[in-house]
């Protein structure tokens, strides 16, 4: 990798992982970190920099798995509570921008190929319609991506990490079991509609 430009983080309630971006743009490989193992982000950031050598990057972008409402954030799952100025000051950062976790990965949608993606439950998938993306983890990551006439996306920034899951086995569907057993993003059928619970 060429020399570090920026921090990149995903922060579950479980585990944190941690990449260098370099200055083409590219990611380095991440280092998967226990939550519990640290105080908060920026004494995890700390170890994993001092690992890659203590590189300083001016800039970094952490996805969290918590609303973003202001300058605290709670995670949903986890102890973590941090103010995101202190921590771009602890970590002698230019620029620190904390998004929620799945707005990041909605946001990611529109570049993914077919390949990259599960159909769930019956039906075609109709252009130009919302995309949702879910994700058990510590908790279920929601989002959308939702079009305007204009052509232009907007991810959602939702939390669903204090939503019941799995849902009750009597009131399971199909298409929710597939998503229990791994993330899963689809576009919307008909045919499988999101069940009342």
């Amino acid at each position: 990798m060429t020399e570090a430009r920026a921090l990149i983080a995903d922060i579950g309630g479980t585990h944190a992982r941690f990449a260098l971006v370099d200055d083409r743009g590219q990611a380095g490989a991440p280092q998967v970190m226990r939550c519990a193992d640290f105080p908060g982000p920026a004494q995890a950031a700390q170890a994993f920099l001092a690992a890659q050598g203590g590189v300083r990057p001016a800039r970094a972008a952490f996805a969290v798995a918590s609303p973003i409402t202001g300058d605290v954030v709670d995670l949903t799952n986890s102890a973590w509570h941090f103010s995101i100025e202190a921590v771009r000051r602890e970590l002698g950062l230019e620029r620190l921008d904390v998004i929620n976790d799945f707005t990041a990965v909605a946001l990611s949608v529109r570049h993914l190929g077919p390949e990259h993606l599960l159909k769930v439950g019956g039906g075609v998938a109709a252009d130009g319609c919302p995309v949702a993306v879910l994700g058990p983890g510590t908790g279920l990551g929601v989002s959308a991506l939702v079009p305007d006439s204009a052509g232009h996306w907007t991810a959602l920034a939702t939390e669903g990490g204090t939503s019941p899951w799995p849902p009750p086995a009597p009131r399971r569907t199909p298409c929710w079991n597939g998503c229990a057993s791994a993330s899963a993003m689809s576009r919307p059928s008909a045919s499988c509609p999101a069940p009342a619970w």
